[in-house]
């Protein structure tokens, strides 16, 4: 994977818009290399023990049964709102028009 040096840094920093110190076009370039090298270091493993597309919640199905149960009376519910209108419930506009 390549360097990325200073000139670069001062480049993307352009056109998206950033004033970066001298101090943080440093440490920046210094992080990214970090991660390259990582990335490169993770490149070099060998995994052909494992597949690829593995999953493992395939075999364990992790969710809970659909257990029906009797619902809230509806005329108990809408006694208790503090807004309605017969048989439905008045909310507030949550979302504008924007």
């Amino acid at each position: 994977m390549g360097n990325v040096d200073k000139n670069l840094i001062l480049k993307l920093s352009g056109l998206v818009k950033l004033n970066l110190t001298k101090k943080e076009i440093d440490i920046l370039s210094l992080d990214l290399n970090d991660i390259l090298s990582s990335f490169t270091k993770l490149n070099s493993i060998t995994n052909k023990d494992f597949d690829e597309f593995d999953d493992s919640l395939k075999e364990n199905n992790q969710t809970r049964k659909d257990i029906v149960s009797e619902s809230w009376d509806r005329q108990i519910l809408l006694d208790s709102a503090p807004n309605h209108d017969g048989d439905e419930l008045s909310i507030e506009q949550v979302l504008g028009d924007e």
